[in-house]
């Protein structure tokens, strides 16, 4: 591949909808590859499994920010790439990896895909998804009970020590970064079309 891809850029809150839209307007461009920054979480196969959740995964630092800009500068570049696999059940990445081959679109989805400058920068289409808090945590009791067997009590707790005041801090200030942001309340496809008509593709 030589041409270099449309790299899509979806921040926004835990909860606001950022991966089922990202997903979705994935499936409508086809030749689309998402990364997807939750799987860059550092590896914590190291530290005990009843240690691990104690670690904040709402903070930047909780991101290995330097392995997600040399993917993304590769995929740019046509160039693939092997993702690590994290798994929320355990807190951690898998030992799998993920091949992910440039495509004509990219899209890179999660929590502080616009905070970094120097990964924002190869976004060539930025967008911010918002959500109220009441509404991301329900969201997150829904999501986290069903798909990873965490309790509702735990959820809660997670979300006002560490989700709320992290969201505040560092992810809802980049939406001054974003070219499009959308209501996380709207339907899919509705936000949807409203991105469609800012890719412009050969």
């Amino acid at each position: 591949m030589t041409e270099r891809p449309f790299i899509i850029g979806v921040a926004g809150p835990s909860g606001s909808g950022k991966t089922a839209l990202a997903e979705s307007l994935a499936a409508l461009l086809g030749n689309t590859e998402i990364v997807r920054c939750d799987d860059y979480y550092h590896d914590l196969t190291a530290i005990p499994v009843h240690d691990r959740e104690k670690n904040n995964f709402d903070h930047p630092d909780a991101i290995d920010k330097d392995l997600l800009r040399e993917h993304i500068k590769m995929l740019s570049e046509g160039r693939s790439v092997d993702s690590p696999v994290y798994d929320y059940s355990i807190h951690s990445r898998t030992s799998r990896v993920r091949r992910i081959d440039p495509q004509k679109v990219i899209i890179l989805e999660g929590l502080f895909t616009l905070f970094w400058e120097e990964i924002r920068h190869y976004c060539v289409l930025s967008i911010f998804v918002e959500a109220a808090h009441d509404i991301c945590l329900q969201r997150r009791i829904d999501r986290d009970m069903k798909e990873r067997g965490f309790e509702r009590g735990s959820i809660i707790q997670r979300y006002q020590s560490h989700v709320k005041p992290m969201c505040d801090l560092y992810v809802n200030p980049t939406m001054e970064f974003a070219q499009i942001i959308l209501d996380g309340t709207k339907s899919i496809p509705e936000n949807v079309k409203k991105i469609i008509r800012h890719v412009h593709l050969e």
